[in-house]
């Protein structure tokens, strides 16, 4: 107990002398914070994101035409894939061609697509503030397709061209109004470089007249073109997935393709332990370079307390509380510069369209463990550069120290 009340006598006394290893300590921490905040920030949303997307708990049914027996994507099959357990929500859709030919446009063959309420397109102008959902003959056009700028025609009625099956391999055109409410990014090309987007009704409107049967028998004769299924989490995808094409479905995951995102995400926090080791570097280097010149510096001092009855061992533990109490102040001063550079650094990254989404809006500081890592490896590395010096303050003989001063 008497050593460590000298060893905090002594940090204060010797504070300047302290200082550069202070800072030494602290910028390395507080670099460590800044760093390990932000990527357990950015981590964590990314991976939140990615694994908890709708994207990643999608299940796309496509319809198969060439293979004998397999079933139809009918409102049957759409009503026993929604009661399958750990469904969220089933979104059916089928697509038909559809023609438009007018003022400043020479001609586009769009496909008319259901919009699916988990993958809408960006829209870039509409008439209406919420343009989904869509009412009856109202469309959404991309803003440029084929070649054809179709910006014009938003809050426009247009007459469409349409076909009609007459026979086994005969059809004749026929026409429909709708109304243009959105336009969207033609970059969006999920459901093809094509699609326009109708309401429900008028799609198996149109396909039923294409496949020349009833309205009232097409989803049932004929089925969608997909159906996709939306898991409520990313665990029940396997299982879903499994459930589904044991019943004969062509089904595909897209968790199937991104399963490899989140691991490489985790090479952000791998990059940022990186740190760890030039923070355990520098701390060494810093200790046993100032514990070292302290010594040489106090040599009289060792000397009057060995004269006075201090033994090797309080010696010893002395000059490493001094270094641990040193140690302790600049990682907890480190810990709180870190917390703010994190917090900087991640309002300018934020300023990047790419980068924002993948930044959350919370304070940026590391978790628990990280914390606790950091200080750890910090405060043991300080205790392993103070043993060498210390070691040497307390064999020194108190004859040769006095001598020596």
């Amino acid at each position: 107990m008497r050593a460590l009340s000298i060893a905090a006598l002594n940090v204060f006394t010797l504070r300047r002398r302290l200082l550069g290893q202070v800072v030494l300590i602290t910028l390395s921490v507080a670099l460590c914070t800044t760093a390990f905040g932000v990527a357990d920030n950015a981590e964590s949303v990314s991976n939140r994101g990615i694994l908890e997307s709708v994207a990643n708990r999608s299940i796309t049914v496509d319809r198969t035409i060439d293979r004998q027996g397999a079933p139809i994507l009918s409102d049957s099959a759409v009503t026993r894939f929604r009661n399958l357990a750990g469904v969220q929500s089933v979104e059916p859709s089928t697509k038909v061609s559809f023609g438009y030919k007018g003022a400043g446009v020479a001609g586009v063959l769009l496909y008319a697509t259901s919009a699916r309420p988990s993958l809408l397109p960006p829209i870039t102008d509409s008439t209406r503030s919420a343009v989904f959902p869509l009412a009856s003959r109202e469309v959404v056009l991309p803003a440029i397709a084929e070649g054809s700028d179709l910006s014009a025609l938003l809050g426009k009625r247009l007459t469409v061209q349409t076909v009609s099956q007459t026979g086994a391999s005969n059809g004749i055109g026929s026409s429909d109004t709708v109304t243009v409410v959105g336009l969207f990014d033609p970059k969006w090309q999920i459901d093809g470089p094509a699609a326009a987007y109708l309401d429900q009704a008028s799609v198996i409107r149109w396909s039923a007249l294409a496949a020349g049967v009833p309205q009232s028998r097409y989803t049932s004769q004929i089925g969608y073109n997909a159906v996709t299924v939306v898991a409520a989490t990313s665990q029940e995808v396997p299982r879903l997935l499994g459930v589904i094409q044991s019943e004969g479905f062509s089904a595909m995951a897209l968790q199937q393709q991104l399963k490899a995102l989140p691991a490489l995400l985790g090479l952000v926090r791998t990059a940022s332990r990186a740190l760890l080791v030039v923070l355990a570097l520098v701390a060494l280097v810093g200790t046993l370079t100032v514990s070292g010149a302290l010594v040489r510096q106090r040599t009289r001092e060792i000397g009057i307390l060995k004269a006075t009855g201090f033994s090797n061992r309080s010696i010893f533990t002395t000059f490493v509380a001094e270094a641990m109490l040193t140690a302790t102040v600049a990682v907890m001063t480190g810990l709180v510069l870190g917390a703010f550079g994190a917090w900087l650094l991640r309002m300018l990254l934020r300023r990047s369209a790419d980068l924002s989404d993948y930044l959350g809006s919370g304070w940026p500081f590391p978790n628990a463990s990280t914390v606790l890592l950091i200080s750890a490896v910090s405060l043991a590395v300080v205790a392993l550069g103070a043993l060498l010096p210390s070691g040497r303050a307390a064999r020194m003989d108190p004859l040769t120290a006095m001598r020596d001063w």
